[in-house]
């Protein structure tokens, strides 16, 4: 079966001031299937965000190729949804207008759409809270609204910058949990940036590794852990030897 998203040799040159060039990526190659939930990790600044863009559409490649569904890609895509390391909600708006504005952007009519709003409102355990503002709700809801809005207009990507790297420790490992329990539900093509070994581990059925900039794929691991997830995979041994191999990839002994 052909991959959903065929990334081919993929550079990224970005001009700073006074006409200094910087390389971001370096000839990335990476396939992504439908259905499958991916992470990239690697250090800070490594060019994982840029990555995400480029595969959005929103950053053009330096040089390569992008192919989602077997067409080129050369613009911002609209069947993608994307989730970013702060919520970005607008403050004037309740929850389930947030969760909507994706729908108002697309010129989508919005009343077929309100249904499945509710909808997701629920599955999000959010039910009660459609009303609220985002200065009343907690960060990790605020997430969920987020990721809400990503989802609202079913598309068939969801591209996750970081999404949780603002929240605590506590509510970041929550957050996990419930986004894998979306994920079994809606079953979306995943990818999900992170720089937490461990959560790129938990949440992936696959690992892509990137070098320090210029960002290079360094290791693709495919994660052979059982689904579905739950703490207790974190303290098995297989789980271990992966988070050991990808640390001892990136030079963390």
């Amino acid at each position: 079966m052909p991959s959903l998203i065929s990334v081919r040799s993929v550079t990224k040159i970005y001009e700073a001031v006074k006409g200094q060039k910087i390389l971001a990526l370096e000839g990335v190659s990476l396939d992504v299937n439908q259905g499958e939930f991916v992470t990239l990790v690697g250090p800070s600044g490594c060019g994982k965000s840029t990555l995400l863009r480029v595969i959005a559409g929103l950053l053009p490649a330096t040089s390569g190729e992008l192919h989602i569904d077997g067409k080129r890609i050369s613009g911002p895509l609209t069947d993608v949804g994307m989730v970013f390391q702060t919520p970005v909600l607008m403050p004037w708006l309740s929850v389930l207008a947030n969760m909507l504005l994706p729908i108002e952007i697309l010129k989508l009519n919005m009343e077929d759409y309100r249904k499945e709003a509710l909808e997701l409102i629920q599955v999000l355990g959010l039910e009660s809270f459609e009303n609220a503002y985002p200065f009343e709700l907690s960060g990790g809801m605020q997430s969920r609204v987020a990721i809400g809005r990503a989802l609202i207009h079913n598309p068939k990507l969801l591209l996750m910058d970081e999404p949780f790297g603002s929240l605590d420790a506590f509510t970041r490992e929550s957050m996990g949990m419930e986004l894998l329990r979306i994920w079994e539900k809606y079953r979306k093509t995943v990818i999900f940036v992170t720089h937490d070994i461990s959560e790129a581990v938990f949440l992936g059925d696959t690992v892509a590794v990137l070098t320090a900039r210029p960002g290079r794929l360094s290791q693709v691991m495919h994660i052979d852990l059982e689904r579905p997830r739950t703490m207790a995979t974190k303290s098995s041994s297989a789980f271990a030897d992966y988070t050991y191999q990808i640390r001892k990839e990136l030079g963390l002994k």
